[in-house]
């Protein structure tokens, strides 16, 4: 397992076996075109994906991408799409990187099946923290996956940055593994 990566195998989910860019950062995902837009668009129901979906079958074992402490550990959503991250845990890097001046990041685990730690936990990278699901919004999706949201300085939509920069495997912008 690499610094960095949540899962074993990393290869983007698609939206519903259409495109893999609507399981991009910051990807539209919805009706019209199935394009990547770096900036958010909220009209006609062409939402702006707030995370990157990790394609993992039910049950696959998820692991810290960094050092840290757990702040959530949700579980028991089950399919509400009105809770849309489904069971969940957030975790504060401690990674040494990550604590310089403002540099703190909060990592989201979301769509879980099972959530093996609780709040307050510590983490060294590379623990199972949990299992894979399809809780939340992603319970009748066709791609299964892992989804992971990224927030740096602070915990606040206004801090979400592309997972992109700290997920060790890189995707190009058509959601392809790129060759190392």
């Amino acid at each position: 397992m690499l610094l960095g990566n949540p899962l074993v195998d990393m290869e983007v989910a698609g939206s519903n076996n259409v495109s893999l860019i609507g399981g991009l950062y910051g990807c539209t995902r919805y009706w019209v075109g199935y394009k990547c837009s770096i900036e958010p668009s909220y009209t006609n129901k062409n939402k702006a994906h707030k995370g990157i979906d990790l394609k993992a079958s039910v049950g696959t074992d998820v692991y810290s991408m960094f050092d840290g402490e757990v702040i959530k550990a949700v579980s028991g959503i089950g399919c509400d799409k009105y809770k849309a991250l489904g069971n969940k845990i957030l975790i504060k890097s401690t990674h040494a990187e990550h604590q310089k001046g403002t540099g703190s990041i909060w990592i989201y685990y979301a769509h879980l099946t099972d959530v093996d730690v609780k709040v307050g936990d510590k983490i060294e990278q590379g623990d199972k923290i949990g299992t894979t699901g399809k809780t939340g919004n992603a319970c009748k999706v066709i791609n299964k996956h892992l989804h992971i949201q990224i927030y740096k300085d602070s915990y606040k939509d206004s801090s979400r940055v592309s997972p992109d920069t700290y997920i060790t495997t890189k995707f190009d912008k058509n959601g392809n593994k790129k060759d190392d």
